[in-house]
């Protein structure tokens, strides 16, 4: 019984503790919001006009970005036959439909360049192809497939104002 009394507490704290702490970015200028793991920081974006925001995780071994173009006149799944015309389908490490706060999206994991797994969560919404990307060494991503999963799910569009 003392055992229980000591252990109870001790258990019950770790379950109030969440498994890692994530702090929902907001951007309603590009209609879009996504959770990154605290302790992130925000990077510099590129030159390139679709990429809209980048972070780097604290050991500098994930990086993450957003991309937002028009879609035209594609949906998901022409842009997404579009997108994998170019890949060989080794290079495809995992795909799955995914929800996106209601619409329909896409997880897709990729080895297009060796070593490197690149998670694309895909989403179009209002004439616009949203990915948010997470980049890092596959042995990292073959670790803890789930986790990089879990945090590609947590990106959401919004509505702009």
């Amino acid at each position: 019984m003392q055992t229980y009394r000591q252990i109870l507490p001790l258990l019950f704290l770790l379950l109030l503790t969440p498994l890692q702490a994530q702090e929902r970015h907001y951007d309603k200028a590009h209609g879009y919001s996504v959770e990154i793991p605290a302790g992130w920081t925000s990077q510099p974006t590129g030159e390139d006009p679709v990429e809209k925001a980048s972070w780097k995780s604290p050991d500098d071994e994930v990086e993450a970005s957003v991309l937002m173009m028009e879609s035209a006149d594609y949906g998901l799944a022409g842009l997404l036959e579009v997108y994998k015309s170019d890949l060989r389908p080794e290079q495809i490490v995992h795909e799955s439909s995914v929800d996106i706060g209601g619409l329909p999206g896409h997880l897709l994991v990729t080895e297009e360049v060796e070593g490197v797994a690149t998670i694309h969560t895909m989403v179009v919404r209002s004439g616009f192809f949203y990915d948010f990307g997470l980049f890092c060494e596959m042995d990292a991503y073959q670790r803890d497939p789930e986790s990089f999963h879990a945090i590609g799910r947590t990106f959401r569009t919004e509505a702009g104002d």
